[in-house]
Order: C-alpha cells, then structure tokens, then sequence
C-alpha cells in the first residue's frame, strides 16, 4: 500500500507541534519539535529541534494505519553540526548523522548506506522503498539512480503503524524534518525544481547557444 499521509507542515501553526494535525510527544522526559519558518525543505515551514544548553531530547511521533505491501515514503531532513536524528518506522530506521558521521543509514536486520560523506546544514531527500510481505527496505537520497543494498527489518514482519523522530541529547546544532509522503516529489513541483535547480539554467544556456548559431547560419545563407 502507499504510504497513508503527506505532511508538509505548512498548514500547522507556528510554535510546539505537539497536538497539531496527529502529531505528539513522546513521553519519557522528551521534548517537542517546533513548527517553524526558518529550516523547510519546500513550502514556507518544517519541523525542527533545536536545543542551545545540549541538555534536551526531542522527539514526535504520529500514528497512521499500519502499512501493507510495497511502497515508498519521501522524507526531507537536516542537522547542524554533529545533531543526530533518527527516524524509526516500524522493525527499521532511518539514521541521520549518527552511527558515522556526514552520513544518512537504513538500519534494519543490517546497515546500509544510503549516503556518505555529506554536508551538513544541507536538506537531503531521502526515499526508502519498503515491501512489508518480502521483509526489505533500501533507500536512495535526491532521486538519485544509486540504491542502498537491501536489508530485513530488525523483527521479521514488523509493519510499521507510527512514525517516530528522535533527536538525542548532548548534540550541538539542531535537526528538521520536512515533506513526509508516499509520493513521489521528483515527478514535478518545487522539490524537483530544488534538487536540480542548476540543471535548467545549464540547459537553457545550451539551447541559446544553437538557437543563435542557427540564426547565423540563416542569415548567412539567406
């Protein structure tokens, strides 16, 4: 089945995103991400956490009907400096920036890669493909053509029925997350725009380049 919700957090209200449209708390001594206008992926808000003392955890959760089948789900994400946020779907997860550093994980049964070697302060599109009968997930980031190797969920048969988002104390910085779905953002709208905002302005300087040498080369022969 598709992944049951989009979430763009652009409706929601500024401040604690705590009671808004589904979303809570964790209890346990953790705190609330904020709605915000400042760290976004797309749109004019996201979600983040941000802690100055280092002293705080925060963390959301929303619960939705338990997924079946195969499917994606797109989530935008963030951190500062050495902030560490991870999201657990179910028997998997994924990590930002936590078990190695400047790099976004799937873990599951094991841990794979789905990028390394990356900049913080920078929102990246991560897309985790799921197939709950088979038991594997992979993922890729930026619609990007390299896939993580498969994984098994930590417990055979474990379908997710809630997203929870942690970021863990003693981290400096901040985290946020931004653009939850099942559905494909690439296939057109602002995220795709953002991805590849250099790729059109490349080929627009290509096709003025032809359209006047054409042009030329008609004059010429006229």
């Amino acid at each position: 089945m598709a992944f049951p919700f989009t979430e763009n957090f652009n409706g929601l209200t500024d401040g604690d995103l705590n009671g808004q449209n589904g979303w809570s708390t964790i209890a346990g001594g953790w705190h609330s991400f904020v709605v915000n206008t400042t760290w976004k992926y797309e749109g004019t808000k996201g979600a983040r956490w941000i802690d100055a003392s280092n002293t705080f955890n925060g963390a959301c959760q929303k619960s939705f009907t338990t997924l079946t089948g195969s499917g994606h789900v797109y989530i935008a994400v963030y951190w500062v400096s050495t902030t560490d946020l991870n999201i657990v779907l179910g028997g998997w997860r994924i990590d930002v920036n936590r078990l190695t550093a400047n790099a976004i994980l799937l873990a599951g049964g094991a841990n794979r890669t789905i990028g390394s070697s990356l900049s913080a302060s920078t929102w990246y599109l991560v897309d985790v493909e799921y197939d709950i009968d088979a038991d594997t997930v992979r993922g890729r980031y930026h619609n990007g053509t390299s896939w993580s190797s498969y994984t098994a969920t930590t417990t055979a048969g474990t379908a997710a029925s809630k997203i929870e988002i942690y970021v863990n104390n003693n981290t400096t910085g901040g985290a946020a997350v931004d653009l939850i779905t099942g559905t494909n953002p690439f296939t057109s709208g602002p995220a795709n725009l953002k991805t590849y905002n250099t790729n059109p302005l490349a080929n627009i300087k290509t096709i003025n380049t032809n359209v006047i040498a054409n042009v030329k080369t008609l004059d010429t022969n006229a």
